[in-house]
């Protein structure tokens, strides 16, 4: 699965600026990049892995998937040099993206738009270097880009019988022989599933998707890089199993770590199962954890660290940030997260029309009409509801979300009747 988009692979292929948009809320994140696919397929892989550095995109990812993601070109830009961070420090200004972590553009050119170079090697040993990405190259020769990527991280040894490599990491040594590879199909695979039973295929990928598996970590099982995928294994026909050597990881008795806790009444308690503790107690064992790295000031009350044995143990590094942690707590006695609360009106505020009419006139150096800037703070709202009250009144909103809290209701509750129809609290929802 990827974005909901309209541009093409052309478009795609370009550099320029780009945003990500949430048909739900209007939520927007903007961003830059000399090849905005490669930029696109980055974000996809940084979301469904959970890794995503936009915490808040990340956090919308995980409450409503994918499918209401559209992915926007808003601009193509020629020179990457500096006129592509001009340009998206341009767009952030001006739509105020609410998925991104910092509002200011801070990188520098010649770090980030350093784009990787390739050599690749025909199968008659014609040497080839690609300095503008694999898209083009791949595109002229009938070949796949993802496929040569694949080659050139060492996943596979060819595609086709092109191989593909690295220039900073390319060696002639590395260059094998053409004739040695075998074609699609040529090779019998044996794939040994979970409950022991074996299957043959000549397609690795195609059987991946056929049992929703990964095709890329089932090509790393067959090259030993992996035990198993899903307790999937795969081998070549005709060799036998390979032996997986599993070394048994040995605990020192210095390794348990023990932790000194305090209740709200000022008890103090110190154990080496703070699993048990927190159930015991009716906390959260995670919550715990946070406090005594210093991620947290307290969880309900209590309050965790570590006792001076067990911080011992700890890696230089980790000493230091919890102690910098702490620190910060000393100097900030009163700072709290935000709550969720506090985030929604700090978004609201951002989009009223006064303060849109604002950032308008500070961008264009022009006022707009009442009418002009109503229809700018509504114009990421493109669905509209009709809502059905108990008492039978209807009222037309393109703002659920804000409709539902007004009324002390949930929000989730409201689209679920209107996506799978039924009732809420004797609410319908069209």
């Amino acid at each position: 699965m990827s974005f909901q988009t309209t541009a093409t692979e052309e478009d795609l292929a370009q550099a320029g600026i780009y945003c990500i948009k949430n048909t739900i809320n209007g939520n927007t994140y903007v961003g830059s990049s000399i090849h905005i696919k490669r930029r696109m397929r980055n974000h996809l892989e940084g979301l469904k892995k959970g890794k995503h550095h936009s915490a808040y995109l990340q956090n919308s990812y995980a409450k409503h998937g994918l499918g209401v993601f559209s992915f926007y070109i808003l601009e193509f830009v020629n020179d990457t040099t500096t006129v592509l961070l001009e340009r998206e420090q341009f767009w952030i200004d001006f739509l105020q993206p609410e998925y991104n972590m910092s509002k200011k553009v801070s990188r520098y050119p010649d770090k980030v738009f350093q784009q990787n170079i390739y050599v690749i090697i025909a199968p008659d040993l014609t040497q080839y270097e690609a300095r503008e990405g694999l898209f083009k190259f791949a595109k002229i020769h009938g070949l796949s880009e993802s496929a040569l990527a694949v080659c050139a991280r060492g996943e596979y040894p060819h595609h086709k019988k092109w191989q593909c490599f690295l220039k900073s990491e390319f060696d002639p040594a590395k260059i094998k022989d053409p004739s040695t590879f075998r074609a699609t199909g040529e090779t019998v695979y044996r794939v040994t599933k979970p409950d022991d039973t074996e299957e043959l295929t000549n397609n690795l990928y195609e059987y991946a998707r056929d049992h929703d598996l990964d095709g890329s970590s089932f090509c790393k099982v067959f090259n030993g890089k992996l035990n198993h995928h899903k307790q999937y294994k795969v081998r070549e026909d005709g060799t036998p199993p390979r032996e997986i050597s599993r070394k048994k990881q040995v605990i020192p008795a210095t390794a348990t770590q023990h932790f000194i806790l305090t209740s709200p009444t000022g008890v103090q308690y110190t154990t080496t199962n703070i699993a048990a503790f927190a159930l015991t107690h009716e906390v959260s064992k995670d919550s715990l954890r946070e406090v005594a790295r210093g991620k947290l000031r307290q969880h309900k009350g209590w309050l965790c660290s570590y006792t001076p044995e067990t911080f011992a143990t700890l890696t230089t590094e980790v000493q230091t940030k919890i102690t910098d942690r702490l620190a910060m707590h000393v100097l900030h006695p009163d700072r709290k997260p935000m709550s969720t609360e506090d985030r929604q009106r700090i978004t609201d505020s951002s989009r009223t029309p006064e303060a849109i009419e604002k950032r308008v006139a500070s961008l264009t150096g022009k006022k707009r009409s009442a009418d002009s800037v109503q229809n700018i703070s509504l114009s990421h709202c493109k669905t509209e509801y009709l809502v059905t009250t108990p008492d039978g009144l209807q009222v037309l909103t393109k703002q659920l979300v804000q409709y539902a809290k007004e009324n002390n209701l949930t929000y989730s509750s409201l689209r679920k009747i209107y996506l799978k129809g039924g009732t809420y609290k004797g609410y319908t929802v069209q």
